[in-house]
């Protein structure tokens, strides 16, 4: 957080809105989130976010991250 980042406390119930918020603004998006422990609703709703926000770049978790 020292270095400009931002930390968001994401709310499942309104896990599309939350998300929104998180990726405004950004131009590159990271997820290093296990496929193995998330749900898979939270994963695709991460990429829909994802393909709705500015982004520019997103890398999926599946790369090996």
């Amino acid at each position: 957080a020292k270095a400009g980042a931002v930390l968001y406390k994401f709310d499942q119930a309104n896990l599309s809105r939350t998300l929104d918020e998180a990726f405004a603004g950004v131009d590159v998006i990271v997820d290093v989130l296990s496929t193995g422990f998330i749900p898979e609703e939270v994963n695709n709703s991460v990429i829909e976010a994802a393909a709705r926000s500015p982004a520019k770049v997103y890398i999926l978790s599946e790369w090996g991250l």
